[in-house]
């Protein structure tokens, strides 16, 4: 019943959107560096196709000093291991004195010099995606992933290192911990990851069935396009959609929209818009981001994964939440908050399974070591 209550509610307000007509603010860019955001004193600009930031605020990140020539608008920035070199309007530039042709140059806007901020990131060999729907530029130090055909029995000459080892430890840790959260309720979890080929490949059959039969999906490109949207738009758009629409409203308006409706789904409507003014940009992302990192061990244990493209989807998912919660703690936190906002029910005792949930996650915590926090450093 508090799903399809929700739903009604979305569809009451995008029905009603154009009466309120509240002003939505764009989606400003970001920029984070291994998890922590950079801060800009000018906002980037897109130019085609190019983010550029001004230029102290991502050189001083990246660790390089900064000289400039007024004369002719030079641009030099270096550390003890690289040296590039820039010119205003000027597409050429240098990479420890080797020439090379950026897409867009660094340019003057607002009396401020701006940069491109992916070519001076891959300059030092860092790692750089574009998430284009939160408007995120994530900037990481490339982490080596071992694909699933390795193995150093097979290659003597290309040895499997430690570090990757623990790397793809890692990788394979982010899921589990995500995919714990949102399915430890049933009272298990099993770790796809620890079995053998032999037993994983026997769940295969029934695991797709499950993902047809409980997700729609019935092919590896189903299941690629239901994990992009979760960590891309997600039931979090419509959370912040809504969002806006409730803090849009006049006082007397939302008053008089609260008694419109028996004092329980009131109640709901009270905590939600508190809920949303309280978690701003983040809104329910670990609620989406439970649910992709659950589906892409779901994927490889249907076989519609490999386990090198499950390490590539892991990387880029744990890149997400390392940049948005701070430990498994919040990440439930935030994930049970976006579990009452789908069902439209508070979180209180009467919730019963608001309260399992969180139960099975303490449970799970206090007697494994699946939820380590370490990953977040």
């Amino acid at each position: 019943m508090k799903k399809i209550f929700t739903a009604l509610l979305a569809l009451f307000f995008i029905i009603g959107l154009a009466s309120y007509n509240p002003a939505y603010a764009e989606t400003k860019i970001r920029a984070l560096l291994n998890g922590k955001e950079i801060i800009f004193d000018q906002a980037p600009v897109i130019e085609n196709g190019t983010t550029l930031v001004p230029v102290r605020a991502i050189l001083e990140a990246l660790g390089l000093e900064l000289q400039y020539d007024a004369k002719t608008k030079a641009i030099l920035a270096k550390n003890s291991e690289i040296e590039i070199a820039m010119q205003i309007n000027n597409k050429n530039a240098y990479i420890d004195r080797v020439q090379v042709q950026m897409e867009v140059p660094a340019k003057i806007i607002n009396s401020r010099t701006m940069v491109p901020i992916r070519f001076l990131a891959e300059a030092m060999e860092l790692e750089v995606s574009w998430d284009g729907k939160s408007k995120i530029i994530y900037i990481n130090e490339k982490r080596e992933v071992l694909s699933e055909t390795q193995d150093s029995t097979e290659n003597p000459s290309n040895p499997v290192t430690e570090a990757q080892i623990k790397t793809n430890k890692e990788l394979e840790s982010w899921l589990v911990g995500l995919g714990a959260i949102y399915n430890f309720r049933y009272g298990y979890y099993l770790n796809t990851f620890e079995l053998d080929d032999a037993t994983r490949k026997g769940f295969a059959a029934d695991t797709r069935d499950f993902l047809l039969e409980d997700w729609g999906i019935e092919s590896k490109k189903d299941l690629m396009e239901l994990i992009d949207w979760f960590e891309s738009e997600g039931e979090n758009l419509l959370f912040k959609e809504l969002g806006a629409v409730f803090s849009a409203m006049p006082a007397e308006e939302l008053q008089e929209f609260y008694e419109t409706f028996d004092p329980e789904e009131s109640e709901f409507f009270k905590y939600f818009l508190e809920l949303y003014n309280k978690n701003g940009e983040k809104g329910i992302l670990a609620w989406d981001y439970c649910q992709a990192g659950l589906l892409i061990v779901y994927g490889y244990e249907a076989g519609y994964l490999t386990k090198a493209e499950v390490y590539e989807c892991s990387k880029a998912l744990s890149l997400k939440v390392k940049s948005s919660f701070k430990n498994w703690d919040e990440v439930c936190q935030n994930y049970l908050e976006g579990y009452c906002f789908w069902i439209g029910d508070l979180p209180n005792a009467e919730n019963l399974e608001y309260q399992s949930r969180l139960q099975a996650y303490n449970l799970i915590k206090n007697k494994t070591d699946i939820f380590d926090n370490s990953l977040f450093k």
